[in-house]
């Protein structure tokens, strides 16, 4: 239980995020472009920083942190009232699975490189 309590500070922001930048949609004039740079810009960018920081401070690689950032992704789907999009819902996942696999790499390669230089 605790391994999941852990990922919450984590999943808050990503939810909070998938939420009000959509809203920043209906604010402005050119909505295709806004949308096309949020789905295929920003959000796969934000996305993948968000894993690799989880995964680099928790040392752990978890599927279902990767599958409820697809489902958080869902919810911008209904924001925005387009159902064509929910396919990125599966780019989001291999983004957040990407993002986790270089945060656990890169704290393995830090923790091998601090071992190997005490001794």
């Amino acid at each position: 239980m605790k391994k999941h309590l852990e990922k919450i500070p984590y999943l808050i922001f990503s939810l909070i995020i998938f939420i009000f930048m959509p809203i920043s949609y209906f604010t402005l004039n050119n909505k295709s472009e806004t949308m096309i740079y949020l789905l295929l810009v920003i959000f796969p960018i934000i996305t993948f920083f968000i894993s690799l920081i989880y995964s680099y401070k928790k040392e752990n690689f978890s599927y279902l942190f990767s599958i409820l950032i697809g489902i958080f992704y869902l919810l911008t789907c209904i924001i925005m009232f387009n159902f064509n999009i929910v396919i990125y819902s599966i780019f989001y996942i291999f983004i957040s699975l990407c993002g986790q696999g270089t945060g656990f790499c890169i704290k393995k390669i830090i923790k091998k490189f601090k071992k190997s230089k005490k001794e």
